[in-house]
């Protein structure tokens, strides 16, 4: 029940004590920043099931599954579909978007034609007004507004599909103002895969004139 300077400033004597003592210790907590700095290894709880566990820097760069990415705090899911495999990594046509990107890796075993979504931390996009370097996947958009938040500058992009993108402090010089046309940047190294979660079954609909009860 600390402030956050003062939380952030306890953390590394901590971990020093926690080095020193050298026991086991077992940290539940729902802030992100706590459980990297004083974790080794990382296990994710979603609706009480253990969905993920490894170290705190795999869990992080590969999560498993869109619940744990989303607790993961990233910030861009998008959906689309597998085209191919690609010199280690995989082709993916994004849903609203004619372009086909790379990703480097993949939470499971993709073939042509599965449904996936693409994990892509905002921080990982640069925003260019120029083609992106040789490699790297671009997606042509807008920016539907930019804001000030912890951590830097948040910008919306309309790029087929709304993208967050984060931009350092340092570039608050060059903040694009809104309807500035862009190209979203990012290596395929920054793009991971994710199995889509199956449509949910629909219901029938009761039959004309009968009442359905709920046991």
């Amino acid at each position: 029940a600390l402030d956050v300077p003062s939380r952030a400033a306890l953390l590394p004597d901590l971990q020093t004590q926690l080095a020193a003592a050298g026991a086991t210790a077992v940290l539940v907590t729902h802030d992100l920043h706590e459980a990297l700095a004083l974790g080794s290894r990382m296990g994710l709880l979603v609706e009480g099931r253990l969905v993920q566990e490894g170290s705190a820097a795999a869990v992080m760069a590969r999560p498993a599954s869109d619940a744990a990415a989303r607790l993961l705090g990233v910030e861009n899911l998008l959906p689309g579909r597998v085209l191919g495999s690609d010199g280690g990594g995989w082709r993916v046509s994004l849903d609203g978007s004619g372009s086909a990107l790379r990703a480097a890796s993949a939470a499971f075993a993709p073939v042509p034609g599965d449904r996936v979504l693409l994990a892509l931390r905002a921080g990982a996009i640069r925003l260019l007004t120029t083609e992106p370097p040789p490699g790297w996947n671009g997606l042509p958009g807008h920016v539907r507004e930019a804001r000030l938040a912890a951590g830097g500058h948040r910008v919306a992009v309309d790029a087929g599909r709304i993208l967050e993108v984060v931009l350092p402090w340092e570039s608050g010089a060059h903040l694009p103002s809104a309807g500035t046309t862009v190209v979203v940047a990012f290596p395929p190294e920054a793009a991971h895969l994710l199995p889509a979660r199956p449509p949910r079954p629909e219901v029938p609909a009761p039959p004309a004139g009968r009442r359905w009860t709920r046991r």
